[in-house]
């Protein structure tokens, strides 16, 4: 995390929360579209194997109202790369559909 935050010249975050997900094989969906935690705080997530099954980041925010998600952004699995976004906006992993599994750690965080 510090190396990411000193070369994009980022100010350090609190971590608060780290897991990893392991997803397998699917059919390439997208799962359901949700977010971390209710607060303010930003998503940082490290891809830990090259993999099929983009991360999909919404337009809409916890909060707003909303008839439906405008994807906004997604992000490629490819290892060694991390992505940070404001946490509340939705966002959702899509499962992978040729690759064997999808590694990543997902870590929330707070200034």
């Amino acid at each position: 995390m510090k190396y990411f935050f000193e070369k994009h010249n980022i100010q350090e975050k609190t971590l608060i929360r780290a897991k990893v997900n392991l997803t397998t094989r699917g059919s390439g969906k997208r799962t359901t579209p949700h977010i971390d935690y209710h607060r303010k705080h930003y998503v940082m997530i490290y891809y830990a194997n090259d993999s099929d099954g983009d991360t999909v980041i919404y337009k809409q925010k916890y909060g707003e109202k909303r008839l439906w998600l405008t994807p906004y952004k997604r992000v490629s699995p490819k290892a060694g790369r991390c992505v940070l976004f404001d946490g509340l906006h939705f966002h959702s992993p899509s499962l992978p559909k040729r690759k064997t599994a999808r590694c990543v750690v997902n870590m929330n965080l707070i200034d």
